[in-house]
Parts: structure tokens; C-alpha cells; sequence
């Protein structure tokens, strides 16, 4: 699982190059960029839409479990 690589990742592992859109990218820029920050963008989206219904926002604790 993601949480297992994760949790026994080293540098080594996260500066391994892998191919990307133009080129390639180590993994850890492909976690920050694509993981982390795609999936703010989308959480994002879903608090404006929430809150444009009155509800309360996605926290970003939530879901982490």
C-alpha cells in the first residue's frame, strides 16, 4: 500500500527518477506535485461547493484514516 511504501521510503527511493510528462521526475516530486497537491486542488473544489450549500468544509484531517 501507499502507507507502507511511505513509511519505509528512504532518500534514496524518493530521488529514484521515473517518467513523466516531459522527461522524467524523482518520486518525491511526483508525490508532492500530484499526490498532495492534486488532492488539495480537489478538496478545494469540493469546499466551495459545500459551503455554497451551507455546509461545513472538508477538513483537511479528514478522510486520513
Amino acid at each position: 500500500s501507499s502507507a507502507n511504501f511511505l513509511d519505509g521510503a528512504t532518500d534514496e527511493d524518493l530521488e529514484r527518477e521515473v517518467p513523466a510528462r516531459n522527461g522524467t521526475e524523482s518520486v518525491g516530486t511526483a508525490i508532492g506535485l500530484h499526490m498532495l497537491g492534486h488532492f488539495n486542488g480537489h478538496r478545494g473544489e469540493i469546499n466551495t461547493l459545500r459551503g455554497m450549500q451551507g455546509m461545513p468544509t472538508v477538513l483537511a484531517v479528514e478522510g486520513t484514516h
